[in-house]
């Protein structure tokens, strides 16, 4: 475990096109700052909690980013 990893999430979003009525899914990422894969996906369904619209977790990967500069 490494606490200055970054997990690349990817998370699928369903939502309801009102034009035609269908179901479409966009795929988003979320780099995360965590100590695992589990902890990543924690740290996501944390950030979910209360949306409106469905979504899942698709995958969860460590990233070869080792740093975020600002």
């Amino acid at each position: 475990m490494n606490e200055n990893a970054f997990y690349l999430v990817r998370i699928k979003e369903e939502f309801l096109d009102e034009k035609t009525a269908k179901t479409k899914s966009v795929v988003k990422q979320k780099l995360v700052k965590a100590i695992s894969v589990t902890d990543s996906e924690a740290k996501v369904t944390k950030l979910y909690e209360g949306v409106t619209f469905d979504w899942s977790i698709i995958g969860s990967n460590l990233s070869k980013i080792d740093e975020i500069v600002e």
